[in-house]
């Protein structure tokens, strides 16, 4: 992939059709919508995700997302900062094996259809491969979060490493 190619792919927002070159994770399972900002320098990343009864996890019988999806919301925008990092560095998006959820608070039980809710996500240590990152959901134009947490996980280039036939 040429440098411009790279740059055109990371040009801000970062729409769905193009997040699978950062992340490892296909169809259905892309959950987030677009990134909308990031800094390799500052190890941030700002994404967000359109609540819709098309979602994975949408429940049919609440008619609603449950709030629990935010740790894989606030992973795959984790995902996608070390995929950024990795596409300059011309390298393929890495998997990633969620070794831990922390302080998960939360002031909601559900997400309604039909909004979209804003992931932060901050790299905040880094050991050998695994990562720790802080993230919080905010509901779009609000100012406080409704979910925090800090995960755990370790990145790996080659997930047949870890996974026997």
């Amino acid at each position: 992939m040429t440098e411009t190619s790279v740059l055109k792919l990371l040009e801000l927002p970062i729409e769905k059709e193009r997040l699978e070159n950062l992340l490892p994770h296909r169809g259905k399972m892309v959950l987030l919508s677009r990134i909308i900002d990031y800094s390799t320098e500052n190890n941030t990343i700002r994404a967000e995700y359109d609540i819709t009864k098309d979602c994975l996890f949408y429940d049919g019988e609440q008619k609603k997302v449950p709030a629990w999806v935010s740790i894989e919301l606030i992973a795959q925008a984790a995902s996608a900062l070390t995929g950024i990092k990795g596409l300059l560095c011309h390298m393929p998006p890495k998997a990633g094996f969620l070794l831990s959820v922390m302080n998960y608070e939360s002031t909601i039980a559900c997400f309604d259809p039909d909004k979209t809710v804003q992931i932060y996500t901050s790299q905040t240590d880094q050991v050998n491969d695994i990562c720790k990152y802080t993230g919080e959901i905010y509901i779009k134009d609000s100012h406080k979060p409704v979910i925090t947490a800090t995960i755990s996980v370790m990145e790996t280039e080659n997930i047949k490493d870890y996974i026997k036939e």
